[in-house]
């Protein structure tokens, strides 16, 4: 036979086995999941896009809020000026009036570190720090030029000698009768508010906050401030992009940690001239991160589909080319409508399809009797659960009666208990105040012991009270304010820290709903309990405020005392339990089981963090 002849049958012999149906089928596989494959690595790179948009958006958002932050500071501090420089004590140069007055507006407005009047001359005539330990100075020039205008005036930048501490020089001008300028007004503000406000904006892994002058000094950073304050910033290629700019905006360049980074800048105020930049970085790393892993994943599954279809094509192509396959496709489509009872009629277990269509029937019985038996497991199911409902419901209203008397025999010994107290305690003070000239010494230490004794039974059973009224007292939700709420506890609990140096510090706090006779109650107990525990500190500090997103936000009280141990927290709130002796810090033990017990019953929870000798805080959420 002719050889080329022999090569076209070998060829076509070729086509013949590659055009079948497994073949075919692959390519189809193939061919459909093409599409796909392209479909991920656009989604990828779109992604990666949108990854990038949102860094950027969210480092933009980041350097307003602190702009935003600036800008409040610098505001609220020009009102604490323009008040000042009205005030007649300091517009008459009075020192002894001022000085006092000066003092107090700091502890009211912490952002601002020292306060001056100074006359045109440079003399300072009233100061809240003695002259010579003043760490910053304003210099002649900048007086003058404040003299020179109708409004605040914004200094320089200092770095606090013997600080890591970078403050903004700000002025004012004080007006005679006349309406010239007489003297000045000089504040300090501090830059320490960033990493406040950087730990409450959820800033991204690796992500920092630089304040940075003109000439590139760093005036505030986040993290790791200690380290770079009063330093040149360490990104000059960034300072170079600023200068040329001049503007906001954002770049891409590598940190010095050589990560790549996106930075968003603006100038660190959007109404007044502050000389410096606010800068905000996050890795590309971190923007690209979800994007990446996205698309490792797609391509991954992409990949295992292809696979599985490749596979279950080359083993299964057979089904498709059998003689008798209308047969087993009736079969299944009465199945798949739900008629179990359909069989392929096949007998004899001849050949693939005979085997097939048996194991087609067998798998139809299967299902039919797992049918029934899931029917009679739903029926048994509803049946148990029926009656578990009605055990449950018996068993709730049997528990809810039990603790409802409980409740009620406790209020009630309670207060059946403080008849026959009062009665031994009046008895006590009468033999006291007749008889005590008549008695031993003995007996007259045992009737003072027996009225000691008495009230602090008395206290007990008060407190029994309380904590029994904080389930049977309906609640009654009203809008709260708790700044306010604490501010007018923290003067009815005046006694209470009498004679000692207590410093609270209350933040403002949103609105919320709770019932403000209890709310009352557990702040009380709360703020009781600090100054209790930091009876022994030579300067006691409380702060009350809250933390968190409007909508979550959690609620604290926080001292200096003695603390705890971090294990014993969770005894803290059942009644009667002490963590101290009880002849170094008195009380009942029942004080935070009331403050539970309110909270629970307003849906929320509490919680404390402490260290030995290092405070504690409280936390509780509504």
């Amino acid at each position: 036979m002719n050889p080329l002849v022999l090569l076209m049958q070998g060829k076509r012999g070729a086509m013949t086995r590659l055009l079948t149906l497994r073949p075919r089928l692959l390519l189809l596989v193939l061919l459909a999941i093409l599409p796909a494959l392209v479909l991920v690595v656009y989604t990828g790179v779109e992604e990666r896009l949108l990854a990038r948009e949102l860094a950027r958006d969210q480092a933009q958002h980041l350097r307003h809020a602190v702009i935003r932050r600036q800008d409040d500071e610098i505001l609220g501090t020009r009102q604490v000026l323009a008040t000042l420089s009205r005030v007649g004590d300091v517009r008459e140069e009075r020192s002894a009036a001022c000085t006092p007055l000066f003092a107090r507006m700091l502890q009211q407005y912490p952002q601002i570190t020292s306060l001056l009047a100074i006359r045109p001359n440079g003399q300072v005539f009233c100061s809240t720090l003695p002259v010579k330990n003043a760490p910053i100075f304003p210099a002649y020039s900048d007086i003058q030029r404040a003299l020179q205008s109708d409004d605040l005036t914004i200094g320089k930048y200092y770095l606090v000698p013997d600080t890591s501490n970078v403050v903004l020089a700000l002025y004012y001008p004080v007006f005679g009768d006349g309406g010239q300028a007489q003297s000045v007004l000089f504040a300090t503000l501090e830059l320490t508010w960033l990493g406040e406000l950087a730990t409450g904006l959820g800033l991204l892994p690796g992500s920092t906050i630089t304040v940075f002058d003109q000439n590139g000094m760093t005036l505030a950073r986040y993290p790791d401030a200690q380290q770079w304050i009063g330093k040149p910033m360490p990104e000059p290629d960034l300072i170079s992009t600023v200068k040329n700019r001049n503007a906001e905006g954002t770049a891409v360049t590598i940190g010095p940690d050589q990560v790549s980074r996106l930075y968003a800048f603006a100038p660190l105020s959007d109404h007044m001239d502050v000389g410096s930049w606010v800068a905000v970085s996050i890795p590309s790393s971190v923007a690209n991160a979800v994007a990446d892993q996205s698309f490792v994943r797609n391509i991954v599954l992409l990949g295992l589909a292809t696979l599985l279809a490749l596979v279950v094509a080359w083993l299964f192509g057979d089904i498709f080319i059998v003689r008798r396959v209308r047969v087993i496709l009736a079969a299944t489509r009465r199945l798949t409508q739900g008629d179990l009872s359909a069989r392929t009629g096949v007998r004899r277990p001849v050949g693939e399809l005979s085997q097939l269509a048996q194991a087609f029937d067998g798998m139809a019985d299967a299902l039919q009797e797992r049918d029934r038996e899931r029917k009679r497991s739903e029926e048994e199911i509803r049946n148990l659960n029926a009656d578990l409902e009605l055990r449950v419901q018996k068993r709730t209203r049997e528990l809810q009666e039990v603790n409802e008397e409980l409740e009620t025999f406790s209020y009630s010994v309670s207060h059946d208990l403080r008849t026959p107290v009062a009665s031994a305690q009046n008895i006590t003070h009468l033999v006291l105040d007749k008889y005590a000239s008549q008695l031993p010494a003995d007996c007259q230490r045992s009737l003072l012991l027996i009225d000691e004794n008495m009230k602090t039974m008395d206290g007990l059973i008060t407190d029994l009270l309380d904590l029994a009224r904080t389930t049977r007292q309906p609640l009654a939700r009203q809008t709260v304010i708790p700044a306010d709420l604490v501010k007018r506890l923290v003067e009815q609990l005046r006694p209470l820290y009498e004679g000692r140096k207590v410093e609270f510090v209350i933040n403002d706090m949103p609105p919320l709903q709770a019932d403000p006779g209890l709310l009352r109650q557990v702040y009380a107990n709360l703020l009781s309990n600090a100054l209790k525990f930091t009876r022994t500190r030579e300067t006691a500090r409380i702060g009350v405020g809250a933390v968190g997103q409007i909508g979550n936000l959690t609620y604290y009280v926080r001292d200096n005392g003695v603390g705890f141990e971090p294990q014993d927290a969770d005894r803290l709130f059942g009644p009667f339990q002490r963590l101290h002796p009880e002849e170094d810090y008195e009380g009942s033990g029942i004080g935070l089981a009331i403050v539970a017990r309110i909270i629970h019953r307003h849906g929320g929870r509490i919680w404390a963090e402490a260290q030995v000798d290092e405070g504690a805080t409280f936390y509780f959420v509504l």
